[in-house]
């Protein structure tokens, strides 16, 4: 019982934690989204339930008068979220219903918590062992409301998804739908406890809860920076890994103070709304403290140090980041340039020279910020007034130059602070981006080593297996495979083709009579051969690179039946683009088809197709 108690109390304080963490983390990086804040709120009620686990297995005298959390609260804030991913006209329906269930939800936790009509002694309900309530008259009201507030989310999802524009939306609303189930699969089990009166330990509830806070979490954070055309992936680790960081210190010091754990993990919980809502509570502070120009310099700043890691080029990050400082200084004009070599080559022009631009060195090598007075008798450019280097750790990246302020004859002491703050972030910034840049060249270099050397072994195993004379494939039979392809799950059809015939005489064994077993035998060689066009490794999850696009559109269109838009929405390509893949893929499937070794036993292969029943000889 012990290392249960162990067991339930850390799943409960992880949980809890990665509650509070998304929650915060969906709120700050969308804090102007509905379905953020919703998300936020769910996430936070939630919280509250993981606490009353770890209260009740580690009681002290403060947690003596502990009521306990609310239990359906957090499933009506659930389904409130869910009402909020619907489409508008949806969503306006479905507000009398989110209201009546927030006001059940209420009277029933005011019912159990105050009265003993539900059930008796309702506190602590979440211990080592799900605590067995005492039923009262209306405890039938409790599993059905429970249940019927963890199905609605569900129903309210599995719409959204069908309603969702594109493939990456309905992907999310997926990790959305999982987490639900996931939910329902938990409070499901205490229900079944309850009613069937038997000891059984909360950590299953617990854990399947912990799950579907993390799908809720993510899934929402993905959905909202989809909806925003923003990219997640590596602030959303930064995060998570900071924040688990700071939480495992402070965790390793509260375990030497004689604090009760409760507490300690009232104490960690304050520590990751700190730090979780501390660069957002910072802007804030810069919102009411600074001028308009300044806010937008460092919200420019801000969103290139976050956002620039996730595109192929710094261009635009740094174009931004210009634009904003021009505005901020009222400069006639801004340019960032990088070195090379022997030059400096423009990468961001604010109202100067063309981007790609070379300029020359002399005259704009300097070690720390320099103001050209305006009775300067030459200068490198017309107008420049303002050379700031762009160095980080004595690495010198390039110089950012400013023309002559509109306002005066020279930019003031505060002016000449913001350019050189910009400057700093922007040096190191720029730095960190080499430093990617270098390492996945030297990553992509040793990648592209060990694949030309399984290509060249591919190559050696295949004329191995090849036969001897290898005619390449004619148009006729690139059409007879294509015109197979088309009907892949007609049995029937299949069997009755003369490309059946061709295929299926290429067996060891006498070819089944049958033309359905024809049929199922031609249609696992058609599959056997699409999958000889898979690249080695796991599918992406993400945008699939051009390797996988044979592979990815012939599986798509023909066995699983997806329609051609799909495919290349999900595969981000033209509609031509898209057709010439496919002409391609099929004529590497029809050349595979012809040339590869079918199985020994006829049986083996018809027995591969999906549904196939065993043939009789």
């Amino acid at each position: 019982m012990t290392a249960l108690a162990y067991a339930t109390t850390a799943i409960s304080i992880l949980a809890m934690a990665a509650s509070l963490w998304l929650g915060g983390y969906v709120v700050t990086r969308s804090p102007r989204s509905r379905l953020a804040w919703q998300a936020a709120f769910t996430l936070w009620s939630l919280a509250g339930i993981f606490f009353d686990a770890v209260a009740t297995i580690n009681p002290s005298r403060f947690t003596d008068h502990w009521p306990g959390w609310p239990v359906n609260l957090p499933f009506a804030v659930w389904c409130h979220l869910s009402a909020t991913t619907l489409p508008p006209e949806r969503a306006r329906r479905q507000r009398p219903y989110i209201i009546a269930v927030y006001i059940i939800a209420l009277a029933a936790d005011v019912l159990v918590g105050l009265t003993p009509w539900v059930v008796a002694d309702a506190q602590h309900g979440y211990g080592v062992a799900l605590k067995l309530f005492t039923p009262g008259p209306l405890f039938p009201v409790l599993p059905v409301g429970i249940i019927g507030l963890s199905l609605l989310p569900l129903y309210n999802f599995r719409a959204a998804r069908q309603a969702a524009p594109t493939p990456a939306h309905r992907k999310q609303l997926d990790v959305l739908i999982g987490g639900t189930a996931l939910g329902i699969l938990g409070v499901s089990y205490a229900m079944v406890v309850n009613l069937l009166h038997v000891a059984a330990p909360s950590l299953p509830l617990l854990l399947a809860l912990g799950c579907a806070v993390a799908l809720l979490g993510y899934g929402t954070a993905r959905y909202s920076a989809l909806a925003e055309g923003r990219i997640i992936r590596y602030d959303f680790a930064f995060s998570g890994l900071l924040v688990v960081a700071v939480t495992l210190l402070y965790a390793a010091v509260l375990r030497l103070s004689p604090m009760p754990l409760a507490v300690q993990v009232l104490v960690l919980a304050l520590v990751i709304i700190t730090h979780t809502v501390y660069d957002s509570a910072r802007r804030l502070l810069d919102w009411l403290a600074l001028e308009r120009p300044e806010r937008a310099l460092r919200a420019a700043l801000h969103a290139t140090a976050t956002e620039v890691g996730e595109h192929d080029t710094v261009q635009d990050g740094l174009q931004g980041a210009l634009t904003a400082l021009v505005t901020a200084v009222d400069a006639r004009w801004g340019l960032i340039a990088t070195r090379e070599n022997d030059a400096l080559v423009a990468q961001a022009s604010h109202a100067a020279r063309r981007v790609g631009e070379r300029l020359p060195l002399d005259g704009l090598e300097v070690d720390e910020l320099t103001v050209i007075p305006a009775n300067a008798p030459s200068r490198p450019i017309e107008d420049l007034t303002v050379i700031v280097p762009l160095a980080f750790e004595d690495d010198s990246l390039g110089v950012m130059l400013l023309g002559s302020p509109r306002g005066g004859l020279s930019y003031t002491p505060h002016d000449l602070d913001l350019i050189a703050e910009a400057a700093d972030r922007l040096a190191e910034l720029m730095r960190n981006v080499r430093r990617q840049e270098t390492q996945a060249h030297f990553i992509g270099q040793i990648l592209e080593a060990f694949k030309l050397r399984e290509r060249e072994l591919q190559a050696v195993i295949e004329a191995f297996r090849r036969p001897a004379q290898s005619q390449p494939v004619t148009a006729g039979q690139i059409a007879e495979v294509e015109e197979a392809l088309r009907q892949l799950h007609d049995y029937s059809y299949l069997g009755d083709l003369p490309l059946a015939a061709s295929v299926l005489a290429r067996f060891s064994q006498p070819p089944p009579s049958g033309h359905l077993d024809r049929g199922k035998a031609l249609h696992a060689a058609l599959l056997a051969a699409i999958e000889k066009l898979r690249p080695a490794g796991t599918e992406p999850r993400e945008l699939p690179p051009r390797e996988w696009h044979p592979y990815l559109v012939l599986r798509n269109a023909y066995v699983n039946g997806d329609a051609n838009r799909d495919i290349t929405s999900r595969l981000y390509i033209s509609e031509a683009t898209f057709h010439r893949t496919r002409r391609r893929a099929l004529q590497a499937v029809a050349q595979a088809l012809f040339e590869m070794d079918l199985p020994a036993s006829i049986g083996k292969l018809i027995e591969s197709a999906p549904g196939a029943a065993p043939v009789t000889r």
